[in-house]
């Protein structure tokens, strides 16, 4: 019997669903670029700061790891679908914007209970009570830059990281170059993760 178009798009296999050893190293690349990311501003703060100050900037990060890591599952349960060709850019407009709400609440709450975390937790966290919120959006935008980094792999376009790696050299370079400060230094991780969520969106929504 003859096989109809739509017996051929089952068999058909989707991007990314066979692994071949270029396919994981293609991967890991990705993932390299977003463990950097993620980890950048804490890793040159103490060659750019005092060590009180990076002391202080590493209690700050802590907001962005929290913001960061808080939504991660939801790039697991999308990703089935953003490597499926017909459902993936929907998949990523939705997942996105689960994302972006969820951050949105998470900033709004360090916003408003910045000022509570030196009471509740330590006197430490007293320097970077105001920064909160910046810490918490820089990680809430990690987040939507890690779903899209996994969009890339979804769909076997490591290249996809290429933007966020551009904006990542420009990042480090204004850190050794102009940053002396926390505010400074968590102020620039935030211009670099919206910069990059958003050459990155412009990529895959080209391609």
């Amino acid at each position: 019997a003859a096989i109809g178009p739509a017996e051929r798009s089952r068999g058909a296999a989707a991007p990314g669903s066979r692994l071949t050893l270029s396919a994981v190293v293609a991967a890991s690349g990705v993932q390299f670029v977003m463990i950097v990311a993620v980890s950048v501003d804490l890793l040159l703060s103490r060659s750019v700061l005092t060590a009180g100050d990076a002391g202080v900037y590493a209690l700050g990060a802590v907001a962005t790891k929290a913001a960061f890591w808080l939504p991660q599952a939801i790039g697991v349960v999308v990703y089935p679908r953003l490597a499926d060709p017909v459902r993936s850019a929907a998949a990523l407009r939705g997942a996105v914007g689960v994302l972006a709400l969820t951050g949105l609440v998470t900033t709004l709450i360090a916003a408003v209970g910045g000022g509570l975390v030196p009471v509740v937790i330590s006197d430490d966290y007293r320097p970077v009570a105001g920064l909160m919120w910046l810490f918490a959006l820089t990680g809430a935008l990690l987040a939507v830059l890690q779903l899209m980094l996994l969009t890339a792999i979804a769909r076997d376009r490591a290249r996809g990281a290429i933007p966020a790696l551009v904006v990542l050299v420009v990042e480090v370079s204004v850190i050794l170059t102009a940053v002396d400060s926390v505010a400074g230094l968590v102020a620039v991780a935030a211009g670099a993760a919206a910069c990059a969520v958003a050459a990155t969106g412009a990529w895959l929504t080209a391609s």
